[in-house]
């Protein structure tokens, strides 16, 4: 999945509601907002692809 992909889940970013804002993450991992979301939606499409 990616470092990014375990941190997020592991901080909580998909837990409702959040236990951990973007903003938090992305000074976490020392990357961008965009950055960020383009590694979740990466993650995220490996999931649904199945791989």
């Amino acid at each position: 999945m990616g470092d990014s992909g375990v941190l997020v889940y592991e901080r909580g970013d998909y837990s409702v509601p959040r236990a951990v804002s973007g903003s938090d993450l992305t000074h976490e991992l020392g990357i961008s907002k965009t950055t960020l979301h383009e590694h979740l939606r990466n993650v995220e499409a490996t999931l649904l692809r199945g791989d």
